[in-house]
């Protein structure tokens, strides 16, 4: 008797990020999306560099977001 062949793969974004929540992965879990290096030191490092750009640009997005209704505020006040 075969076993059955499952296909599975993360859903994970380029930024090895969950899609709809805050959850990072690396190490095995990311192994398709960093290659094979991505359970040894390079693989980590390849794997911090894209969670940082993730946390970076959404830090970005929220400055900015709070700048435009602060804009918009002070529109509204006068």
């Amino acid at each position: 008797m075969q076993r059955p062949k499952f296909e599975f793969s993360l859903p994970l974004t380029l930024y090895l990020r969950w899609p709809g929540y805050e959850l990072f992965l690396m190490g095995r879990l990311a192994a398709l999306q960093v290659g094979l290096t991505a359970r040894n030191l390079l693989g980590a490092r390849i794997a911090s560099e894209k969670t940082l750009f993730a946390i970076i640009k959404q830090s970005i997005t929220h400055r900015c977001a709070l700048s435009v209704a602060m804009l918009e505020a002070l529109r509204n006040s006068y």
